[in-house]
C-alpha cells in the first residue's frame, strides 16, 4: 500500500467530513420525536449519496480517476437536488457536501492533467509521422481522443454501467493504437508510443495495483510472523518473485495479482497435503486471514476484474507483445526458461561430478528420465562417454560402461515403460559419415551382452531408425534431444515435465570441446566452438510435435534394420504407444510448472521439406521456411546490434542474378537493409558476424570441397560490402565486421626449420606452429539485448531454403512482457562471457560498457581483433610466453576511410597463416579466393540450386 500520496493527503478530510454528516443524522434522528420525521431525514442524508459516501469513508486505497469522476457528479447532482431545502439539516449538508466536491475537484484536476498530458503525447507522435497514415486514421484517432475526454461527462446514473463503458472506449483506443498506429511508426516512436498506452492501461488498473500492494504487506508480515516454522519458509521460497516486489521493485498489476492468486492456491493445497496436525493448523489459520482479503480486493475491482474481463485484459496486454513468426508450424508459447550453453562443456578438467555445459546437461537428463528420450542429430556417436571427455581415443571411450549406447539400452532393460527413440540421417544406408552404419548392430551386441538372447529384438521399446528421404544429397540437419525431466512444484511435490536440448552440437566426438580448445582429439584437429540451448516450457511440446512427425514418416512408418537388402526383422512397439506414453504421463501439462527464469516466450521455427513430415500431424505443405522469416524478422527489428554467428554465410543477390533466387537465403539482403535504415536515421548500430577461417573442419585449402565453399561465401561477403558503400557512401567497416576465432600455444622447436622448406605439407606447419582457427560451428542470432535465434540452421542457402534444402530447427526468444530486463541480464551476461574469453578480461575491465552496447565499441573491438589477428599471423618466438585458448581475430581487409578497398589485404598478410613455403602464389591459400578458376565464380551465376 501507498500510504504517503497526494490521495491519502486528500481523502483524509473527506473522510471527516462524511464522518460528521453521519453524526449530524444520528444526533438528528435521536433528537426528533416525530418517527416519520426522523426516517425522512435519515432518507434525505443518505438518499442517492449513501452508497458513495461509504465507499468514500472506507476507501485506503487510490480510487481511479472515473470513479471519482463517477462519484463527483453523483453528488453534485444531490446537491442540486437539496439547494431548495431551507431546514437546518439540509443547510449542513450542503456545507459539508460542498467541501467534500472541492476535495474531489483537487483530485480530478491532478490526475485529469495526467491522463491529458498521455493523450497530448500522443497526438504530438501521430502529428509528427502524419505521412505514415491516411486522413481516415487520423480522423479516427482524434474521434478516439475526443471519446475519453468525453468521458468526463458521463451520464449514466448506475457506477457499473459508466466504468463498464470507460473500460470499453480506452480499450478500443488502445486496440487502435497498437494495430494501427505503433507498427508502421520508428523504434523511437514506438517506445513512446508504448510508454503512454501503458499509462492508459494503468487507469484500468491502478486501484487493483494498491489492493494487491496492501495484500502483499499482509503475505509478507505472515511469513515474518511464521519465520521459525521451516515449513512456512520452504513454502515461501517457491515464491519469491512475489516476495521479492515492493514499492520500490513494482510489478505489473495483472502480474502481481496472479502471482498472490496462485501463492493462495498453493497455500490450499499444503492445507489439504498437510501431513502433521500442528503443520495444517498453521496453514489454515494463515490462508483463512489472507484469502478473507483476497476476496476483498476482488470486490473493490469488481469494475475491473472478474476472471472473464481479467482474461481479456491480459490478453490484450500480451496482444501486441506475442510477435508471431507466420507462416510457423507453431505459435509462440510463453512461460519458457532459456539455459545457454557456449561449447560443449565449461571446463573438461573438472571432475566428472562437477562437469558442466551442454553434454554433460544432455547425458544427465537422458540418465534420468523416466517415460521418454527422443535424439535427433545429423551424427549420433553411441560409442563414446560424453562423461568423460579427457578420454583420447576410441579404445578408451569403448572402455567405459557409460557410453551413450550402453546408457541407452540399460535404461530401455531396466524400465520397460520408457520409450526410446533415436533417428539420424542417413543418405545411404552404408553412408558411414554420421556413424550410425554401426549403430544397430552396437546396440544389438550391447543386449547381447545384457543377458538379451535376440538382442534389441527383445527391447521393443528402444527404437533406431535412420532417414534416408532427402532431395539432391540434401541432410536431416535438425540436432535435438528431449527426454522427461523431474521438476519441483510450488507447492513442493514433484512432478515429471519435458526439456529439450537443441541448437548446433551433435552428440559427436570432435565437438567434445571447451573455451580453451586444447583437447587435441585427433592430428591437426581445429577446436571447436557450438551454440546449444535446454528449454523447459511449453515450446518443448511443439519439438516433439514435429520428432514424433518426422519419426512416423521416416522410411515410410518402416524401420530399417540391420542392412539395405534385408525387410526389417523386427517390428518394434507401434506409433500409437509411442504418443500414448506421452499422453498418459500429462509430460505436456505446464501450467503449475513456475520457475523465476520462465521468462522467455519461444517459438519453434523449421525448415522442412514436403516429404519429411506426413499429413497425420498437420505439417505445414507443401514445406515451411519459417526459420528464414524468423531471421529476416529479427533483422528488421535490430535498432543497436546484431551478432551472427554462422558456419556459413552464402546466398542472395551476391551469388544469384534472379531476385527469386536471391531470396532462398534472405540473411545478407536484410543485413544491408537494416543497415542503411540504421545509417539514415543517424543512431549507433553495427553488425557483428562469426565465421570460421576456413569453413570444412575436415578438409584443406586446394580440396573442391572446401574452395568451392569459399567461392560462394566470399561472393556473398563481397556483395554485402559493395553494397553497403554504394548505398551509404561510406566504408563498409563502420557497420559490419567479419571475425574468426583463433587459438596459438607457442611453437614447437621444429617450425622454424620446417617453415623455411619447401614442399612440406602444410599440416606439419601447423601441428609445429601450435596455431589454428577454431571452427565456428555455431548457429547463433542475438539481436540487440532481447532476441536470440538458436538452432540447427546456419546462415547459408540450403538452411534456410525449405522444400529442396536441409531440414531444420531453430527456437526464437524474445522476453514476455514485464520481463525485460532479466532477460536482458541473460543476455549481458552471455556476451560477457563470450568477451572475456576471445577478448580477454582486460579488454572487458577497460570497455565495461562494451558488453551492454557493443555497437558503440565497434571500433575498439575491431582494433583489438586486429592486434589479435596480427599476434596470431606472427613467427616471432615469443608467442610461446603467451599461449592463447581462443581469440577473436578480424580478417585482414584494409581497414581506409576511403571507399573502395573491398576485399584488399593488410600489406602482408595476403596468405593464409602457415601457407608452405613456395606455394604463396596459389589462389587458395589466398585468405579470400578473389582469383580462383572463372569456373566456381560461373557455377554461382547459373542461379542453379545450390549445394551450400
Amino acid at each position: 500500500m501507498y500510504t504517503h500520496n497526494f490521495f491519502s493527503v486528500k481523502i483524509r478530510p473527506i473522510q471527516a467530513d462524511i464522518a460528521k454528516i453521519r453524526l449530524n443524522a444520528s444526533s438528528y434522528l435521536k433528537d426528533n420525536d416525530d418517527t416519520s420525521l426522523a426516517k425522512n431525514a435519515y432518507k434525505g442524508w443518505f438518499s442517492r449519496t449513501r452508497a458513495i459516501l461509504t465507499k468514500l469513508e472506507k476507501a485506503e486505497n487510490e480510487l481511479t480517476i472515473y470513479e471519482i469522476v463517477s462519484y463527483q457528479q453523483q453528488l453534485s447532482k444531490h446537491l442540486h437536488y437539496i439547494r431548495n431545502k431551507d431546514s437546518q439539516m439540509h443547510a449542513d449538508k450542503r456545507k459539508v457536501l460542498h467541501r467534500i466536491l472541492l476535495s474531489l475537484n483537487s483530485l480530478i484536476t491532478l490526475k485529469k492533467k495526467q491522463l491529458f498530458q498521455t493523450l497530448a503525447n500522443l497526438e504530438v507522435i501521430l502529428a509528427a509521422n502524419k505521412d505514415y497514415f491516411s486522413e481516415e486514421e487520423i480522423k479516427h484517432f482524434h474521434k478516439q481522443v475526443h471519446k475519453i475526454q468525453k468521458l468526463f461527462n458521463p451520464h449514466h446514473a448506475h457506477l457499473r454501467i459508466y466504468l463498464n463503458k470507460v473500460k470499453s472506449t480506452i480499450e478500443h483506443f488502445i486496440s487502435f493504437i497498437r494495430e494501427k498506429i505503433a507498427p508502421v511508426l520508428p523504434k523511437h516512436n514506438k517506445q513512446s508510443i508504448n510508454v503512454s498506452v501503458n499509462k492508459l492501461m494503468f487507469i484500468l488498473e491502478e486501484k487493483l495495483q494498491t489492493d494487491c500492494m496492501q495484500l502483499l504487506t499482509e503475505i509478507k508480515n505472515s511469513i515474518n510472523t511464521n519465520r521459525k516454522n521451516k515449513l512456512f519458509i520452504h513454502f515461501a521460497k517457491n515464491h519469491k518473485q512475489l516476495l521479492a516486489i515492493s514499492p520500490g521493485n513494482p510489478a505489473k498489476s495483472h502480474q502481481l495479482y496472479l502471482f498472490i492468486k496462485a501463492f493462495l492456491e498453493d497455500l490450499k493445497d499444503h492445507i489439504d497435503k498437510a501431513t502433521t496436525a500442528k503443520s495444517r493448523q498453521i496453514y489454515v489459520s494463515q490462508y483463512n486471514v489472507l484469502i478473507k482479503l483476497f476476496k476483498k480486493v476482488q470486490r473493490n475491482n469488481i469494475y475491473y476484474l472478474d476472471d472473464k474481463h481479467f482474461d481479456e485484459l491480459e490478453n490484450t496486454r500480451f496482444e501486441i507483445e506475442a510477435l508471431e513468426i507466420k507462416p510457423a508450424h507453431a505459435p509462440p508459447r510463453q512461460g519458457n526458461e532459456i539455459i545457454h550453453f557456449l561449447n560443449a562443456y565449461e571446463d573438461i578438467s573438472a571432475p566428472q561430478a562437477q562437469l558442466k555445459g551442454a553434454f554433460p546437461s544432455i547425458m544427465r537428463s537422458i540418465q534420468n528420465a523416466k517415460y521418454l528420450i527422443c535424439v535427433a542429430g545429423w551424427e549420433i556417436n553411441l560409442h563414446l562417454d560424453y562423461l568423460q571427455p579427457t578420454l583420447k581415443t576410441a579404445e578408451e571411450h569403448e572402455k567405459s560402461p557409460y557410453t551413450l549406447g550402453k546408457v541407452l539400452v540399460q535404461k530401455a532393460i531396466d524400465n520397460p515403460n520408457l520409450v526410446i527413440a533415436i533417428k539420424v540421417w542417413a543418405q545411404f544406408w552404408d553412408n558411414k559419415l554420421t556413424y550410425h552404419h554401426d549403430s544397430i548392430a552396437y546396440l544389438d551386441a550391447i543386449a547381447k551382452e545384457k543377458g538379451l538372447k535376440n538382442g534389441l529384438a527383445d527391447l521393443p521399446n528402444l527404437q533406431f531408425r535412420a532417414v534416408n528421404h532427402t532431395r539432391n544429397f540434401n541432410t536431416h540437419h535438425t540436432k535435438a534431444v528431449i527426454t522427461d525431466a523431474e521438476f519441483t512444484l510450488n507447492d513442493g511435490t514433484k512432478k515429471r515435465k519435458l526439456t529439450a536440448f537443441y541448437g548446433g552440437l551433435d552428440l559427436s566426438r570432435d565437438r567434445m570441446d571447451d573455451f580453451r580448445h586444447s583437447n587435441q582429439r585427433a592430428a591437426n584437429a581445429y577446436g571447436w566452438r557450438d551454440t546449444h540451448q535446454q528449454v523447459i516450457g511449453p515450446v518443448v511440446a511443439d519439438m516433439l510435435n514435429d520428432f514424433a512427425s518426422a519419426w512416423h514418416n521416416a522410411n515410410n512408418g518402416v524401420l530399417k534394420f540391420w542392412n539395405k537388402w534385408t525387410k526389417d526383422k523386427y517390428n518394434y512397439c507401434s506409433f500409437a504407444r509411442f504418443c500414448r506414453n506421452i499422453g498418459n504421463t500429462q509430460l505436456l501439462n505446464y501450467t503449475k510448472l513456475s520457475s523465476p527464469n520462465s521468462l522467455w516466450q519461444s517459438q519453434l521455427l523449421r525448415s522442412t521439406m514436403s516429404v519429411s513430415h506426413s499429413s497425420f500431424w498437420a505439417a505445414a505443405k507443401p514445406y515451411e521456411k519459417s526459420i528464414a522469416i524468423g531471421y529476416k524478422d529479427a533483422i528488421a527489428e535490430a535498432q543497436h546490434v546484431i551478432e551472427l554467428e554462422s558456419q556459413y554465410l552464402i546466398g542472395g543477390p551476391g551469388i544469384h542474378a534472379k531476385p527469386e533466387h536471391a531470396a532462398f537465403n534472405p540473411i545478407p539482403q536484410a543485413l544491408v537493409d537494416k543497415i542503411v535504415e540504421r545509417f539514415n536515421a543517424n543512431e549507433p548500430f553495427h553488425v557483428f558476424v562469426t565465421l570460421p577461417m576456413l569453413p570444412n573442419a575436415n578438409s584443406a585449402p586446394g580440396k573442391l570441397e572446401m574452395d568451392s565453399i569459399r567461392a560462394l561465401q566470399w561472393l556473398t561477403i563481397k556483395w554485402i560490402m559493395n553494397e553497403i558503400e554504394q548505398r551509404t557512401q561510406q566504408p563498409w567497416w563502420h557497420f559490419i565486421s567479419f571475425n574468426f576465432l583463433a587459438q596459438w600455444h607457442g611453437q614447437t622447436p621444429e617450425y622454424k626449420q620446417l617453415a623455411s622448406q619447401e614442399g612440406i605439407d602444410r599440416n606439419k606447419l601447423i601441428e609445429a606452429a601450435q596455431r589454428s582457427p577454431i571452427y565456428v560451428h555455431s548457429k547463433f542470432l542475438r539481436v540487440d539485448n532481447h532476441l536470440m535465434i538458436c538452432g540447427s540452421a546456419n546462415a547459408n542457402e540450403r538452411s534456410m531454403r525449405g522444400d529442396g534444402g536441409d531440414s531444420e530447427l531453430a527456437i526464437i526468444s524474445r522476453p514476455e512482457p514485464g520481463y525485460e530486463e532479466a532477460c536482458q541480464e541473460q543476455i549481458i551476461a552471455q556476451r560477457t562471457h563470450n568477451y572475456r574469453v576471445t577478448l580477454g578480461e582486460e579488454f572487458v575491465k577497460t570497455y565495461p560498457e562494451s558488453v551492454i552496447h557493443p555497437e558503440r565499441y565497434a571500433q575498439q573491438i575491431r582494433q583489438q581483433a586486429l592486434s589479435n589477428f596480427k599476434h596470431f599471423h606472427s613467427n616471432k618466438e615469443s608467442l610461446s610466453n603467451n599461449p592463447t585458448a581462443s581469440i577473436l581475430a578480424t580478417w585482414p581487409f584494409v581497414y581506409s576511410k576511403e571507399l573502395g578497398h573491398v576485399g584488399e589485404y593488410q600489406p602482408g598478410y595476403s596468405n593464409l597463416i602457415d601457407t608452405p613455403k613456395g606455394e604463396e602464389e596459389e589462389d587458395f591459400y589466398q585468405w579470400h579466393p578473389e582469383h580462383f578458376p572463372e569456373t566456381l565464380h560461373a557455377l554461382a551465376k547459373l542461379d542453379i540450386r545450390l549445394a551450400y
